[in-house]
């Protein structure tokens, strides 16, 4: 039974899956899985190449591609996923080659897949995966088979993966993140040799409480090596609250504050923090006053505002810290403002002298234009250079982070097959050489946050190009 593959990538909103119960016979679909053989002997008839090519017996026995155990496997040019059920039925979709995601199955839909070779979600499984002649109890023997492969592989845990976290209601950057990172290609930008890339398991998540949730259930799973570019902008105070997630390391995250103290982060552009440290790194202004603007839902905001000030007070500012959404827009007393916070049209005539400076999550251009145009000087930081070279053309954020996932993914080592030798990988990536994307990208696995302030990019607004 060749592999279970899609032939586009597609992710759906999980549903629960269901597992059949009837009385069936064990050795019925054992017999089936390892050499093709049915009820009262039969062969059992596959037809592959989409339906084309007849084949039976051992030809189209599970095994054959999918292992003695039910874990994967390959033959010839064909990589063949885990089909034991409980990596069939699991309710995020189960880790396929080419990194493609797919629902659950259920037994209705994987009687489905085995006859007529449509996937769970609908789309045409790979042309090599046959299609069966089987009968119902045939079916219901196989996967009580799959299910008996799934308590034989408890003991051991299951195989890790990555994740990736994707929004149910996913904007059109994240979904080309995701469509980005599934499509990589298999070669480094160094020109290595050509290899594998690690595939991803897409876990969608809904409000803060669903992420908390599947944070959980993911961190005590055992079997998560790290979350690989999860998207969690908008999501960030969510994910700082978990405790659980904490325990997974989180490579390159999609996000564009900061992720709490606590997170395990690895390979993170300049994060809020970051970001408004450097804009604080103008001339000395002794003796000029500083508006702190920090949005009130900014997990952390007081050890962040602290931080802020002392670097502001070193510098010699007066500050003061506003809290609320009309922060930024009261300019009056203040020489500078520095804006944590979404920043609306100026209220009030504006001093010429005023700088208003925004990290990147809180840049909003028709604010900026409406401030820039009532006589302020404008200043944004953002987490990576916009541009490469001298091309006038920004880069969105989707597509460096892309970029820059591509790469890493290219450069971790392979993953581990036992939960066992989680740990002994994470080690192994935190060790890796810092990720270099000619002169553009210059990323660390763990920098400090002096290194942090100054990869940080600051760009006049508003910005030639945009």
């Amino acid at each position: 039974m060749p592999a279970i593959a899609q032939t586009a990538a597609q992710t759906t909103t999980q549903t629960t899956t269901q597992t059949t119960t009837q009385t069936t016979d064990p050795a019925l679909g054992r017999r089936i899985f390892d050499a093709g053989v049915g009820r009262d002997g039969r062969q059992v008839i596959g037809r592959a190449a989409g339906g084309s090519l007849p084949m039976q017996g051992g030809a189209v026995a599970c095994a054959n591609c999918h292992g003695a155990n039910g874990g994967g496997g390959g033959e010839g040019w064909i990589e063949a996923p885990d089909i034991r059920w409980f990596a069939l039925s699991k309710p995020y979709g189960a880790r396929r080659a080419g990194g493609d995601a797919r629902p659950p199955y259920d037994r209705a839909g994987f009687a489905r897949a085995l006859r007529s070779g449509i996937a769970a979600d609908g789309v045409a499984l790979d042309p090599a995966m046959p299609r069966f002649d089987l009968a119902e109890d045939e079916i219901d023997a196989l996967v009580a088979h799959l299910q008996s492969l799934s308590d034989a592989a408890a003991g051991g845990g299951e195989r890790p993966l990555l994740v990736t976290l994707m929004p149910h209601s996913a904007p059109a950057a994240a979904e080309r993140l995701l469509r980005g990172l599934q499509t990589c290609p298999t070669a480094g930008a160094s020109a290595r040799a050509v290899q594998t890339l690690p595939a991803l398991r897409v876990i969608r998540y809904g409000a803060a409480d669903d992420l908390d949730t599947r944070l959980t259930a993911l961190a005590g799973s055992g079997s998560v090596a790290a979350l690989f570019a999860p998207y969690l902008v908008g999501a960030e105070a969510a994910f700082a609250g978990n405790d659980a997630a904490h325990r997974l390391p989180v490579l390159l995250p999609m996000a564009m504050r900061d992720l709490g103290d606590d997170a395990q982060v690895l390979f993170a552009l300049p994060g809020l923090g970051a970001q408004a440290q450097a804009l604080l790194s103008a001339p000395e202004r002794r003796g000029e006053r500083l508006a702190i603007a920090i949005d009130p839902e900014i997990a952390g905001r007081e050890a962040l505002a602290q931080r802020l000030r002392t670097r502001a007070v070193r510098k010699g500012w007066e500050v003061e810290v506003r809290i609320g959404a009309d922060a930024v827009s009261m300019s009056a007393g203040v020489d500078a403002i520095l804006a944590l916070t979404g920043p609306g049209e100026p209220v009030a005539p504006v001093s010429p002298r005023l700088r208003l400076w925004v990290p990147a999550a809180f840049v909003r251009p028709a604010a900026l234009d409406a401030w820039r145009a009532a006589g302020a000087r404008v200043r944004i930081a953002l987490p990576y250079p916009p541009r490469v070279g001298g091309d006038p053309r920004w880069i969105p954020p989707a597509d460096a982070w892309v970029a820059a996932g591509c790469e890493l993914m290219a450069r971790l080592p392979p993953l581990p097959q036992r939960p066992d030798a989680i740990d002994a990988w994470r080690r192994e990536v935190a060790a890796l050489a810092p990720l270099r994307l000619g002169d553009w990208i210059d990323l660390p696995a763990d920098a400090d946050a002096d290194a942090a302030i100054r990869r940080v990019h600051l760009d006049d607004w508003p910005p030639d190009g945009r």
